[in-house]
């Protein structure tokens, strides 16, 4: 027991697909859905779920009928005055979500076993039945003609139409690369044949076949060019002629909508009740733009200055890296006089205060071997001392 019921709307941001599970008219198969008897069973699945999940999932969505498990109700809404089913779905397979957003999968479908026998709608002619679900599957079933688009809410709160894949372009494509493989079997077969020398008739056949194929498909991709340009939704004359850069911008700032505005409403009205000063009559652009001008060049020149002083740290650092790593100058004679020290940045010479006080110091030494020695290194100085 399998129904298709197109999709309706999807939430980019949330991943969420919503549309009609179910509903009591006539399908494909000139099957009707009982809704009244049907009801309660699927209740009893959503609520198997949701009691297995903690309330996570009130039902199972797979992928076209198959093992791939897209994702889970989230919502599932009994419709009684339309005899209908509504579900919204989360979709959790990046790759069935992915087929949603192209268009790809076009609608639910349901998928179980029909309770009991059938019986005849006499309304309608067709055979009414009650199903027992077992699944929801998300499918590409082709859409019906007044299914062409679904909505798609932006993560930015906008929302957009956007076509379904036309099936029949998909078949166009099959059909091409059929022929292409008869194609290649057509040129094993006369190549064989001309190996053999057997004169078998396959060869031409093929090829008879291939030409017949081939005015198929230039048939087939007319037709579905056809529909798949009436499918479009109409584009006024002068859509081109009514551009302009303003429209283009309301274009590009179209996102700055709903949340958005709402946010910016929030910080407006935080801002006024503050204290500020929220009437844009008051504003000064041009003031405004020549003050944060003359802040950005103040601010050009002191990163200028910092540049600058930067360059002349680092070159300072550097020479007196320099020079602390250079040796000592080598001590002179003088160093060892009684009661003189040299420092580092000392010559040979001693200053002339030093000089007399070392002089003194020889004076007052007694006569013998240790002074001459003394006159000796102070005289190698270059003191110049009295005899």
């Amino acid at each position: 027991m399998k129904t298709f019921f197109r999709l309706t709307k999807v939430d980019e941001a949330r991943r969420e697909v919503w549309g009609r599970a179910t509903e009591e008219v006539v399908d494909r198969s000139n099957e009707i859905f009982d809704y009244e008897t049907s009801k309660p069973l699927f209740q009893k699945w959503s609520a198997g779920f949701a009691e297995a999940t903690d309330g996570k999932s009130l039902g199972n969505i797979r992928s076209m009928h198959g093992k791939v498990a897209a994702g889970k109700v989230i919502q599932i809404d009994f419709q009684d005055t339309e005899k209908a089913i509504d579900i919204g779905t989360k979709i959790i397979d990046d790759n069935e979500w992915e087929k949603v957003l192209e268009g790809v999968h076009t609608g639910f479908s349901i998928g179980g076993n029909y309770v009991g026998k059938k019986w005849k709608d006499e309304p309608t002619g067709a055979m009414r039945y009650t199903a027992d679900p077992n699944e929801i599957s998300l499918v590409d079933s082709p859409c019906l003609q007044t299914a062409k688009f679904f909505d798609v809410i932006k993560a930015d709160g906008t929302t957009i139409q956007k076509a379904f894949v036309a099936k029949g372009m998909g078949h166009v494509a099959d059909l091409a690369w059929t022929l292409k493989s008869i194609a290649w079997l057509t040129e094993d077969q006369v190549n064989e044949a001309a190996r053999e020398g057997d004169a078998s008739p396959v060869p031409a056949k093929l090829k008879a076949w291939l030409a017949a194929g081939a005015a198929i498909l230039t048939q087939m991709t007319e037709e579905e060019t056809a529909e798949l340009v009436t499918a479009l939704p109409e584009v006024p004359d002068d859509a081109f002629a009514m551009a302009d850069p303003t429209g283009d911008l309301a274009k590009k700032g179209a996102r700055h909508s709903a949340a958005d505005k709402d946010h910016l409403q929030a910080i407006h009205d935080h801002a006024a009740s503050m204290g500020a000063d929220c009437d844009a009559s008051k504003a000064e652009p041009a003031g405004d733009l020549a003050k944060v001008q003359g802040l950005t060049d103040e601010l050009a020149k002191a990163n200028d200055t910092i540049t600058e002083l930067t360059t002349k740290t680092e070159t300072l650092t550097k020479r007196v890296l320099e020079l602390e790593a250079q040796p000592e100058p080598p001590r002179s004679a003088i160093a060892d006089l009684p009661g003189v020290v040299l420092g580092k940045g000392d010559d040979n010479r001693r200053e002339d205060a030093n000089q007399e006080e070392a002089v003194k110091k020889i004076e007052t030494m007694p006569e013998g071997a240790e002074k001459a020695k003394a006159l000796i290194q102070l005289i190698h100085s270059g003191v110049q001392v009295k005899a």
